[in-house]
């Protein structure tokens, strides 16, 4: 039964929604007892519903207080029972599902009504009722998913059918010419940028000609409908930032986004920010440390438009590289009171794991090294991508507190064999980090000259904390050679000074 498509949707339901579910149910579907025994039944074990109570034959008996009957013909019939309820609470679900996606959305809801008002020849009515529809939808913030709700609020008088054909007057036929415009380049623009990300992303080899003729497209348009469509200015900029890379076209984006931020829907706006912030990463990964600042300013623009929030949620990874791009920029306070805003918006499971990684973050910024350690140690630790994170920090703090070499290479060969016994496939992060403490051993040891180790960590890849190592180069390198053989056999009282 956990294969069944109701137990499938049903996880995905809010507590709030699940509720108004079960109320839907009662009112609506009262005269289903078998649906509604079933449900009653099924809800303790909401969201997961990976329990053996759930399983066909057990789940059979204690709803029905009788066994699934032996005999095929019998058993086939009496299983049919509990199939067909199943099936009913998967239809009832569906119900309940577009019901809230149109209360959601209230233009989808008068969307649908217009059509009804003209599939029923209700002329008078729809006239009635179509400018406060228009009206609606042209103040509206605005999404490409906006651009087609004005796209089907201008095809209904247009290209139903209606009595009186006069209705659809020139000026009416233009506005309908315009919102096609308006929706087909912004679609246009927007796909365009996903598939250019992509090409840069995997380096394929792809054309990128229909792109470009979206881009021919904006020009096009009449001056008053690109002032009033800022939407597509913002995509043609974003386009041309991912293809030609010019800072000139990211300060262009971000200033057309702060300037219609009322005007643009979160969810759209989301997507911009995203699409900025991978072109800042790359300023980074390029070696430009201003990236970061850039960077930590999209983080904040984002927080207070509430753009990283989904479903009432904050993803772990999300939560982390904010944190992590506030300490670049040494905006510590806003980190800490980041943490402790924002926590709330983690799951409850891995919540405790998240704040202890943000402190410890912030503190070894600081240059904090024990208090980073002990943060750490009094979180009972996690998965392994938490533990990744959480020993790599602790290793640097060991380092940065300049331990014997000894004891460093020790918690080397401890977090390697970590790995090794955890890791459950190869990914990047797992082959990033086993190369940080690769390096590292060497950089400790000093086993290679100085400049051939640096084009080492410049050259692999993939590799954590590059600029980190780099300055650890300088510090293991630029120490007197008779203490750092002193060192090497693991003398006590000689630290390293820098």
């Amino acid at each position: 039964m956990k294969n069944s498509k109701f137990l499938s949707f049903l996880g995905t339901l809010s507590k709030k929604e699940l509720v108004a579910f079960e109320q839907y149910l009662l009112f609506f579907h009262r005269k289903e007892k078998i649906a509604l025994l079933v449900f009653s039944y099924l809800k303790p074990f909401y969201p997961k519903f990976n329990t053996p109570a759930i399983a066909f034959e057990f789940a059979y008996q204690e709803i029905f207080g009788s066994p699934l009957p032996v005999e095929p013909k019998g058993g086939k019939n009496k299983a049919k029972k509990l199939l067909n309820a199943l099936s009913d609470l998967f239809l009832f679900l569906k119900e309940f599902l577009i019901i809230q996606k149109v209360k959601k959305y209230p233009l989808e809801k008068e969307l649908l009504w217009s059509g009804v008002l003209l599939d029923r020849r209700k002329v008078r009515a729809f006239e009635t009722h179509y400018p406060k529809l228009k009206k609606k939808v042209n103040s509206s913030p605005v999404d490409v998913p906006g651009y087609l709700d004005k796209l089907a609020a201008s095809y209904i008088p247009n290209y139903l059918l209606l009595e009186d054909n006069s209705a659809r007057s020139i000026a009416s036929l233009l506005t309908f010419i315009d919102d096609l415009d308006c929706f087909y380049t912004s679609t246009r623009l927007k796909m365009a940028c996903e598939i250019a990300t992509q090409k840069n992303v995997l380096a394929l080899n792809l054309p990128m000609d229909s792109a470009f003729q979206a881009v021919s497209l904006v020009g096009v348009l009449s001056p008053n409908l690109k002032k009033s469509n800022p939407l597509i200015a913002i995509y043609m900029e974003l386009f041309l930032l991912i293809v030609n890379k010019q800072h000139e076209s990211f300060k262009k984006v971000e200033s057309l986004l702060r300037a219609n931020t009322d005007r643009i829907e979160n969810r759209e706006q989301h997507i911009i920010v995203i699409h900025l912030l991978n072109y800042a990463a790359a300023q980074i990964r390029l070696g430009h440390p201003e990236g970061w600042s850039m960077v930590h300013r999209l983080n904040e623009y984002g927080i207070k438009r509430k753009l990283f929030i989904e479903g009432g949620s904050m993803s772990p990874v999300q939560f982390t590289n904010i944190i992590n791009a506030a300490c670049k920029t040494r905006s510590f306070r806003w980190a800490q009171n980041f943490v402790k805003t924002y926590a709330p918006y983690l799951g409850e499971d891995i919540r405790e794991n998240n704040i202890a990684l943000g402190q410890a973050q912030i503190a070894f910024e600081q240059g904090f090294y024990k208090k980073t350690m002990s943060v750490l140690k009094k979180n009972p630790g996690g998965d392994l991508f938490y533990e990744l994170r959480a020993r790599s920090l602790t290793l640097r703090s060991i380092c940065e507190l300049r331990q014997e070499v000894v004891e460093i290479q020790k918690y080397c060969f401890a977090f390697e064999q970590y790995i090794f016994r955890n890791k459950k496939r190869n990914t990047e992060a797992i082959a990033s980090v086993l190369n940080f403490i690769k390096m590292l051993k060497i950089v400790i040891f000093r086993k290679k000259d100085k400049e051939r180790i640096i084009n080492e960590i410049k050259t692999l890849k993939p590799i954590q904390f590059e600029d980190w190592l780099l300055r650890q180069v300088e510090v293991y390198y630029a120490a007197a050679p008779s203490r750092m053989k002193g060192k090497l056999r693991g003398k006590s009282g000689n630290q390293l000074k820098t």
